[in-house]
């Protein structure tokens, strides 16, 4: 006889500690993309976790916030970044 699958109902999003890529991207109104780009320069901090990459509440709170301070240009950062590492592979 097959084991039945015990569910475990997930915290509502705004209820994690941790979120995925595209969690952070719903709870914040930002696109998937900008989020990944933000991730490969270095500007929002995570930990890959098996396949998944993971960023902290408080980490994409920290971000949010800095993008209030001024204005965040993300693209400009990805663009410098994949650059520099194009030059020292």
């Amino acid at each position: 006889m097959a084991r039945k699958k015990q569910s475990v109902d997930p915290l509502p999003l705004h209820e994690r500690a941790s979120l995925s890529v595209v969690e952070c991207a719903v709870l914040s109104g930002l696109t998937k993309t900008l989020i990944t780009e933000a991730i490969a320069c270095g500007l929002l901090r995570s930990a890959k976790i098996g396949k998944r990459r993971i960023v902290r509440r408080a980490e994409l709170e920290r971000f949010i916030a800095q993008g209030e301070r001024g204005p965040l240009n993300v693209r400009r950062a990805y663009r410098r970044e994949m650059v520099r590492r194009e030059v020292n592979s």
